[in-house]
Formats: structure tokens, C-alpha cells, sequence
């Protein structure tokens, strides 16, 4: 499995960047609390930055939000993946992490996944498919609700869970834009996350026909 190599600043403005921006909606993991990590690399002043910026989602975003499509799927930033009595509240019982450097802070009370991703346009975040999607597919299937969150929960998460719903619900990604965008506007994946879920569409289209 190929590493995540983490770095401080990510490419932005690109051709793709935008092509993503544009799109709209016009057009066996066990059930006792764990943690399971796939590694990658990450520098110590990533973790560290990423650290003291996480301290201000603790005030606000910090409710985990329903992917209305899947029910017992969420989607949010840190914040809601540190706000314990929000995560009680909405039954979250499975959280998956999409970052390599941020805490995991209730892993006596939650089972986790970390996939140690980096959001870069150079970072192949489809590496990690398979992992989230088993991760996913096992806690629902159990009655259980996964949160799947990254730092600001934007890009990673985001990717993650279009990607679930082109591959295991059957969207196309225009539409799977558009259904996360109606409950979080802000979603946006990096310019090479977006052609991954381009290249994960037209497989799942040549696999159907």
C-alpha cells in the first residue's frame, strides 16, 4: 500500500480545483471499541499546526452531520469528531479518521479506522478505498453509524464518501456531489482526489456495461 507523504502547504487553482468547484446539483471489523491505523508518514510540524488549528472547531462545526443518502453515515471536521456528547447524541458508533496527524480522542467508547492521508493532490487517496469502504460497510451492516471525518471536513472526508456512494450505492459523481452539498455545501475534494472519483466513475460505468 503506498504511503501518504504529508507536507505543510497543498497545490490549489488548478484546472480540476475548479472543474470540482463547479460541479452541482444542476448538473470483519468488530463491534468492541478499537483502533486501527494504516500508516503513512506525516511531520512532526504538521502534527503539531494541525493540533493548535483543531483547537478552534472545538466552539463551532463540531456536529456531525447526516449523509442523507446512506442513513447511519456523517460527515464532518474535527470538531465534530471531538465532541463527544454530539457523537452520543446522533448514535455514532464507528468513526473514521482521514488525516495522519489528528488525534483520535475517544478510543475507549468508539471503534476507529486512521487512514493516514494527507491532503495532497499528489496523495493517491484511492490506496485507501478498499480500507474505508469495508470499514463502512461492516459498522452499518452491524446497526452501527460511522462519522467519517478529516481536519476541516472538506476534502478527505469528502472524497471518502463520494467515493462510497459511486462505488457502493451506484451515484454518479455528479450526483453524489450534489446530494452531499445540499447537507455540507463546503465539501470540495482537491484537484487529485476529484480525478481519482473521476477515474473510480468511468470504472464502475465500464464494469456495469
Amino acid at each position: 500500500m503506498q504511503t501518504a507523504k504529508a507536507s505543510i502547504a497543498a497545490s490549489a487553482g488548478s484546472h480540476d480545483d475548479q472543474l470540482a468547484n463547479k460541479t452541482s446539483c444542476d448538473s470483519t471489523w468488530t463491534s468492541s471499541s478499537a483502533v486501527i491505523t494504516r500508516k503513512g508518514t506525516s511531520s512532526g510540524f504538521r502534527k503539531l499546526r494541525e493540533a493548535l488549528m483543531a483547537r478552534k472547531f472545538e466552539s463551532h462545526d463540531n456536529i456531525p452531520v447526516a449523509v442523507g443518502a446512506v442513513p447511519g453515515l456523517f460527515i464532518g471536521s474535527y470538531g465534530a469528531a471531538n465532541n463527544l456528547e454530539a457523537l452520543k447524541t446522533t448514535g455514532v458508533t464507528h468513526v473514521l479518521c482521514v488525516s495522519p496527524t489528528l488525534p483520535l480522542n475517544f478510543p475507549d467508547v468508539f471503534t476507529y479506522l486512521q487512514l493516514q492521508v494527507a491532503d495532497l493532490s499528489s496523495v493517491r487517496i484511492s490506496d485507501y478505498f478498499d480500507d474505508a469502504f469495508g470499514f463502512i460497510d461492516s459498522a452499518l451492516s452491524s446497526g452501527g453509524k460511522v462519522l467519517v471525518h478529516c481536519f476541516m471536513g472538506i476534502s478527505r472526508s469528502s472524497t471518502v464518501i463520494l467515493a462510497y456512494l459511486i462505488a457502493r450505492r451506484g451515484f454518479s459523481l455528479a450526483d453524489a456531489l450534489c446530494k452531499l452539498r445540499r447537507v455540507r455545501p463546503q465539501v470540495q475534494p482537491n484537484s487529485g482526489f476529484y480525478r481519482e472519483l473521476v477515474a473510480l466513475e468511468a470504472k464502475q460505468n465500464n464494469s456495469a456495461s
